[in-house]
């Protein structure tokens, strides 16, 4: 199952933008029907809390991808 997680903005997109982006997706996905829709592609919807916490969720999943990168020995070329 693949979680679908967040959503991006540009760089310097003020926070009352963001804080009205998250509310309204948290509002979308918790609408019963859509929610279904997607989970029966075997995608389920999860809201942050707030940009802040999505924030947090991306910096600590490219730490763990960096990671399991570096002990692959995998290196940039």
């Amino acid at each position: 199952m693949r979680r679908l997680r967040g959503l991006v903005a540009p760089a310097g997109t003020p926070r009352e933008i963001l804080l009205r982006v998250n509310r309204s997706v948290a509002e979308a996905v918790r609408a019963p029907d859509l929610y279904k829709r997607f989970l029966e592609r075997g995608v389920e919807l999860v809201a942050s809390a707030s940009p802040e916490d999505f924030t947090a969720y991306v910096k600590a999943e490219f730490e763990k991808k960096g990671r399991l990168a570096r002990e692959a020995g995998m290196r940039p070329e």
